[in-house]
Formats: C-alpha cells, structure tokens, sequence
C-alpha cells in the first residue's frame, strides 16, 4: 500500500494531458482512444453482467498457480494454493475493471486487432469487451484456475461471444503450445501474473509473433516494486519504442517508425 501511494504520487506530479503531446501517434491516440467519451452498445450488455456477477454469491474453490515456485513453472495444480472466493468477490477485486475493459474495447477497435491474447481470463469481462470489439477477431484467453475458467466460459455463451477461444492450465505451460499456431499478435492484455519475472517472460514470448502495429497492454505497473522494476525493463527493451503510462495500465509499441525512444505519462 505504501508503494502504491509514493507510485500515485509521483504519477500526479509527472503525468500530463493530451495537450502537452508532442507525438502526432499519441496525440491522435488519446484523442480517438484514451480520452474517447463514447459508450458503445456492449458496454450496457457487458455492465448488465457485470452486476449480476456482484451479486451472486456462489462460492468458487480457486486454484492459484503463481502462489508457488513449481506450480509457476510446472503447471503443477497440487503445488498451487487453493481458497474459497465467492464469484461477487471475484468480479469486485479481478478482471478488468469498467473502466479499463472499456479502454481494451477501444483499443481493439481503433488499432483492428484481429488476433488478441488475454493472459489472466479470471471471470472473462476483458474478454468480453476485446471480442465484442471486433466480432470477426479472435480472442485467445488463458486461465490457470478451472472453476474460473468455467464460469467465464458460461458467460461468453450468455453473451453470444462465439470469437473467444478459452484454455485452461498455466501460461507458461499454455504460452509456448499456443503461440505457434496463432498468425500473429495484435494485441496482448496481460493480467494473469503480477511478478518481475513471469511478466518479462510472458513478453519475450510474445515478442517474436508481434509486429509494428501491435499493442502490449500491462496491468497494476505500479501495483508492487517488483512490476514497476518490471515495467521499467520493459521500457528498456531494444524492441520498445513508445510506452505511455496510464498509472493502472501501461501501453506499449513497438513502431520502427520511431526514431527515439519516447515514454509518456498521462492522465487517465
């Protein structure tokens, strides 16, 4: 928590408005993206479910993979850590928030992402709001618990979201099988594991199926020393050319167009 309050701080002195942008590339993506006022038709649908979920109170018994060092890297279930949530629990305190899966909506749409990577799919809002982005997309999810997965595949049926493509188990043994066999990557929301390392990985990984228009959307960057020391490795890449810091999420380019590296802060 104290983290959290000196990474707020230091956000509100740093961060600036759409008119302090010297980019043309991020001006004109806050303008159309981050700062865009509109709602869209799934946002009310997505919302609807989203308060049934808060309300219901059915308890899960959830598998958490990343508690342990074998089960992180093994995909080992009976070295994870197990604990009842209820699904109202789940929804309030996981996921993508509204605010947040409205803003993955809005990316998904203004950059055309046809092939999206969720890592994390917890009760599948964020999927959601990518696949009802562009129904002819595809949105490929990963989570590690299977009493989560299930309900957030209950939900893509409820929402008739027939583009999402759900796998069960671990990302780092998941990761590796499912890359292959996807074209290329247009967009990648990672929210499955707040860790310096595994996120590195997860982003070397993702790194060769990327191209010039890709977008890397991370969450809590600031939410422990150790993602922040994680997204500061991340905006060292060689790969990175442009990073735009939203306190919450962090966004990240890889335009060869670029002809220096740029890192911006930005109110959101």
């Amino acid at each position: 928590m104290f983290n959290q309050l000196l990474a707020a701080l230091r956000y509100g002195i740093r961060a600036q408005t759409k008119y302090y942008l010297h980019s043309p590339f991020v001006y004109a993506l806050a303008e159309n993206v981050i700062y865009d006022p509109r709602s869209y038709y799934a946002f009310y649908d997505i919302a609807d479910l989203r308060r049934a979920l808060l309300k219901n109170s059915t308890m899960l018994i959830v598998t958490d993979l990343g508690a342990s060092t074998n089960a992180a890297s093994k995909n080992d279930v009976a070295a994870a850590s197990t604990y009842m949530r209820s699904i109202k629990t789940i929804a309030n305190r996981a996921g993508a928030t509204e605010k947040v899966g409205e803003l993955l909506f809005k990316l998904a749409n203004y950059f055309e992402a046809n092939t999206c990577l969720e890592l994390g799919t917890s009760l599948g809002l964020g999927s959601l709001y990518l696949a009802k982005a562009r129904k002819k997309a595809t949105i490929h999810t990963i989570e590690g618990c299977a009493k989560t997965a299930a309900i957030a595949r209950q939900n893509f049926a409820q929402m008739r979201a027939n583009n999402i493509k759900s796998y069960i188990g671990n990302i780092d043994a998941v990761l590796p099988q499912l890359l292959p066999q996807l074209p290329q990557l247009d967009l990648v929301w990672a929210d499955g594991n707040h860790r310096y390392a595994p996120t590195l990985r997860y982003f070397e990984a993702c790194l060769p199926h990327a191209h010039n228009d890709t977008v890397f959307v991370f969450d809590d960057i600031h939410w422990s020393k150790e993602m922040e020391q994680a997204w500061a490795a991340i905006q060292q890449h060689p790969q990175v050319t442009l990073t735009i810091d939203l306190f919450r999420l962090g966004l990240v380019f890889l335009r060869q167009e670029q002809q220096a590296k740029e890192h911006f802060i930005m109110w959101w």
